[in-house]
């Protein structure tokens, strides 16, 4: 039986490194790492809507990098994102695994 989550580690968008401090301290076995795309966050400084998918694609993908190492992720994706078609559809689409806790 899986034990109960010792710490929750917040990853943001600037800190998708494997080497970010909490990461190296956390416990893979108890820790739960949590991440979600905050659209409010994201137009605090205005960006260009090109780069905040680009931001977006790079946390779903850290996070299925975390999930493959053996860590707990629980992943939100924006439920506001608003996709012109010019943007490339794999950046756009959360993987189904990532909005729940593995």
């Amino acid at each position: 039986m899986r034990a109960l989550v010792g710490r929750i580690i917040s990853v943001l968008g600037d800190q998708l490194s494997h080497d970010l401090s909490a990461l190296v301290a956390g416990d893979k076995a108890r820790d739960l790492v949590v991440m979600a795309e905050v659209m409010g966050e994201a137009r605090k400084v205005a960006h260009h809507p090109q780069k905040i998918i680009l931001i977006f694609a790079a946390m779903r993908q850290f996070a299925l990098e975390l999930r493959d190492q053996g860590w707990r992720v629980a992943y939100t994706p924006s439920m506001t994102l608003k996709t012109p078609k010019t943007y490339a559809p794999s950046f756009c689409a959360a993987p189904e695994p990532l909005a729940q806790i593995s």
